[in-house]
């Protein structure tokens, strides 16, 4: 069996017996469970298929083409290439879980949003509804990495008063541009393109959950949560990061 690739724009992560699949190219999820995300794996890894047997050492008989079928699955929607340069290896998200908050959005009174961070807030939320409603998420997450490799991190970010101090001016000036209220993607773009104004990059991410099934984005830096609660953004698996 030959082995298959993810496409680029396919994220996948694993919930119980399932495989969830994002497509940040056209915005859509998808899912295969039970023997259809085993058959998947099989696919990804070159594993052969080698049927279970009854007490009396004789194969037992399976669904037969299953392999077959969901390969034509995930094809049809442009998820799995047989092509390397087109693809990428199977790993979901790997993302420290989040263990704790950078700031609350409980205001301080001693910080007071000055004339450049106004601009700036003003100008990454622009940014960010443009984004969401011209590109991809995958374009998106593109634009994200490119600006990431091109300016190195901060050391020690995650512990600095600056960085709390912006995440409290952010907080203090979003509700005169937009409400976070079920605007999780917009709140986190905005919040990461805020940040790389002041040379911080944080990640973007997207999680998922089941029963009944629903997505949310927050922004994390290394274990801290910076604009969600730690008891909400565990709820859900991550199965997109950049």
């Amino acid at each position: 069996m030959s082995t298959h690739q993810l496409y680029r724009h396919v994220h996948v992560c694993f919930i119980e017996d399932f495989a969830l699949f994002l497509d940040s190219l056209h915005g859509k999820y998808f899912a295969l469970g039970g023997d259809q995300k085993r058959a998947f794996l099989r696919l990804i890894t070159g594993a052969v298929h080698t049927p279970p047997i009854d007490s009396n050492g004789k194969p037992v008989e399976t669904t037969d083409g299953l392999d077959e079928f969901v390969c034509q699955q995930l094809e049809a929607r442009g998820f799995i290439t047989n092509e390397p340069k087109y693809g990428k290896p199977l790993f979901p998200v790997a993302i420290a879980p989040a263990t704790r908050i950078l700031a609350d959005e409980t205001f301080d009174r001693h910080i007071t949003p000055g004339a450049t961070a106004v601009a700036r807030a003003a100008l990454a939320l622009t940014r960010a509804k443009v984004e969401l409603s011209a590109f991809s998420l995958s374009s998106i997450g593109s634009h994200i990495q490119a600006r990431k490799q091109r300016h190195p991190r901060l050391a020690d970010y995650t512990g600095s008063a600056r960085t709390r101090d912006l995440l409290q001016v952010y907080f203090r000036l979003r509700p005169f541009f937009f409400s976070s209220q079920n605007e999780c993607l917009l709140d986190s773009l905005a919040l990461v393109h805020f940040l790389a104004g002041y040379r911080l990059f944080p990640h973007l991410l997207i999680g998922v959950r089941l029963n009944p099934f629903s997505a949310h984005s927050w922004v994390q830096m290394d274990d801290a949560v910076l604009n969600d609660s730690v008891e909400h953004v565990n709820f859900f698996t991550p199965i997109f990061a950049v």
